[in-house]
């Protein structure tokens, strides 16, 4: 199966809305937690961030080794999450563009054969590349809509 045809553009496109979410905010707004036990922000971003290493780890492992399950993600259950809740906004920001370049350009990179190559998520079952890559734009969305929420639930 192919990547969808708008893929690769929205994986390239989709950022600027954390452009626009977090232009002229200070550090202490996107860091507030106006719901309480919810993520700021700033925590949704440092998960996104944190998530396309995860995403480039899994689409290494299917490369390498089709067909193996792969453990659903929880970031409390990270041992890396605490160094990621803990960076600034900016510091997250580096990291997120550094990020979406190298997994845009190892995405780009793939031969035809290689994007059928499959992995196991425990809730989702079996996994193409092309599919793996709409789960994480629509994760993403996901995020970048709860970030809205969470920087305009203090404007009340």
């Amino acid at each position: 199966m192919p990547l969808h045809p708008n893929a690769l553009e929205r994986l390239r496109l989709q950022p600027s809305g954390i452009t626009a979410l977090l232009d002229g905010k200070d550090e202490a707004v996107l860091s507030a937690h106006p719901v309480p036990d919810k993520w700021s922000a700033l925590e949704n971003l440092a998960h996104l961030t944190r998530y396309h290493q995860v995403f480039l780890g899994r689409l290494e492992q299917i490369l390498v080794t089709p067909n193996q399950p792969f453990p659903r993600y929880k970031a409390e259950l990270d041992p890396e999450w605490p160094q990621w809740q803990a960076m600034n906004s900016r510091e997250v920001l580096d990291q997120f563009r550094r990020l979406r370049a190298q997994m845009q350009e190892r995405l780009q990179g793939l031969r035809e054969a290689q994007l059928s190559s499959t992995g196991l998520h425990p809730a989702f079952g079996v996994l193409d590349v092309p599919t793996m890559l709409e789960m994480f734009l629509v994760h993403e969305g996901h995020h970048l809509y709860v970030m809205f929420q969470r920087i305009h639930e203090q404007r009340r």
